[in-house]
């Protein structure tokens, strides 16, 4: 039977992930545009391949500069995120909306976090994962995230996952202290563990939650 979350069993998680995995270099840049980019371009592909393209981009880490790069061009750096006409064009539609503020990060600070949330999710190919990685790697808003693999972990250790994106993430911004620094480190943390341990073929054998997970070695 599948158990509800509850917020002793995230703090024992959380502490173990946090004891074995280096968190504090798992999204180095402090660049906003760059962990922007990095968002937009994740989107149904592998980090690797994203690393490729922000590479490739780091000449015109510059909003302005961007937004005048022809398409054909955009698309070119980008490529090797994969899906790079659509990826090209939302980067584009983030940029105008940008515009809006001055390109200024300072403009943004002003924004309530639910505006800025809203906002976000009207731009074409920002969906909620990808807005709240924004609000909170690029812009330190205490928003978590969840992801596929949040659903996979919690998945095999016998949790009930709600399908609802909005369901799942009100868990745990419901039980755990609003803290952008928690949120980063515990997102950062699952997906080292996803990756490391828990992929699509688990190797549970020395995984740090192998004696509270259900999912049989």
């Amino acid at each position: 039977m599948l158990k509800n979350v509850n917020k002793d069993d995230l703090i024992v998680i959380y502490e173990r992930l946090i004891d074995v995995y280096d968190y504090h270099s798992w999204w180095p840049s402090q660049n906003s545009l760059e962990i922007i980019l990095g968002a937009i371009l994740t989107q149904n592909t592998n980090w690797d391949s994203v690393l490729i393209s922000l590479e490739q981009l780091k000449p015109f880490l510059d909003a302005r500069i961007l937004m005048e790069i022809d398409l054909d061009f955009l698309q070119e750096l980008i490529k090797p995120s994969g899906f790079f006409r659509q990826k090209a064009s939302y980067i584009k539609e983030f940029l105008n909306w940008y515009k809006n503020y001055d390109y200024d990060d300072l403009n943004l600070l002003k924004l309530e976090t639910k505006s800025f949330r809203h906002e976000l999710l009207n731009i074409k190919g920002i969906g909620k994962e990808t807005a709240d990685s924004i609000l909170l790697f690029a812009y330190k808003r205490p928003v978590f995230v969840i992801d596929a693999y949040t659903y996979r972990v919690f998945g095999r250790l016998g949790y009930d996952t709600p399908k609802k994106y909005d369901d799942f993430q009100h868990i745990f911004m419901n039980l755990l202290e609003a803290d952008n620094a928690v949120y980063y480190n515990f997102h950062a943390v699952i997906v080292m563990l996803a990756k490391d341990k828990c992929k699509k073929i688990p190797k549970c054998e020395d995984c740090i939650l192998k004696d509270i997970c259900l999912k049989k070695i």
